[in-house]
């Protein structure tokens, strides 16, 4: 196995076609699938390493207010606006909760909810901050118009299962970790937390205000110019 210098990117596309019709419901949520590489400055090799997945979903409130529609006709477009944004929603009052308010000292501008669902990064290219670098971006490129960005961070291992045992898989070598679940939320939380995340009450979700300025890539240990030194 070599090692070499490589610029981390992240290919984004959106597996929701967005409608002409001002009754597209879709309209509302997009999804946004990334596919994490290392990229070379050879450019006789176009093809990047890939290094790992995350996956976003941009939640438009701004375009249901003009639309003059109902809130839960956005939230019930999916099961994953339902879970990350109920909580968030007075439905009462058609607004955010109060308590969020309080959590931001007032300072909440935008309408619209940028959700952070996944992040996977294989085994040989952990232990890099490569996540964190990810995250950064992908707030600042997409939440334009957002009054927040909201995840549910849950240690990979426990993912899609009830179980306290983490499932074997061999592309994220998840039997390797031998940490519990409560032991693994606490550093997860603690990770995203050098992003300026912060636990939103008991829901078990993590909030940040992208009006706030985000750390810089030199004090969240991460590489400036986006080279990483990636096995392959």
């Amino acid at each position: 196995m070599k090692t070499g210098k490589f610029k981390v990117a992240v290919n984004f596309s959106t597996s929701v076609p967005v409608g002409v019709s001002d009754e597209d419901e879709h309209n509302y949520l997009q999804t946004l699938n990334g596919q994490i590489i290392a990229k070379t400055d050879d450019k006789t090799k176009e093809c990047g390493i890939p290094i790992g997945k995350t996956r976003a979903f941009y939640l438009n409130l701004e375009l249901r207010y003009k639309r003059k529609d109902n809130l839960f006709t956005c939230l019930d477009l999916s099961q994953n606006s339902v879970d990350y944004c109920m909580p968030l929603m007075d439905v009462g009052k058609d607004d955010f909760e109060r308590k969020l308010y309080r959590l931001f000292d007032d300072n909440l501008y935008g309408s619209n909810v940028l959700v952070l669902d996944k992040l996977e990064i294989f085994p040989q290219h952990r232990g890099k901050r490569i996540g964190l670098a990810v995250l950064r971006a992908t707030i600042e490129i997409f939440s334009h118009g957002c009054a927040m960005a909201v995840m549910r961070p849950m240690p990979l291992q426990f993912v899609d299962t009830n179980n306290e045992q983490p499932p074997k898989n061999d592309q994220y070598a998840l039997h390797l970790f031998t940490v519990d679940k409560r032991t693994g939320l606490r550093r997860l939380m603690n990770y995203y937390g050098m992003l300026g995340f912060v636990r939103y009450g008991k829901t078990g979700l993590m909030v940040l205000n992208p009006c706030n300025e985000m750390p810089s890539l030199e004090k969240l240990g991460c590489p400036e110019d986006g080279y990483y030194k990636i096995e392959y």
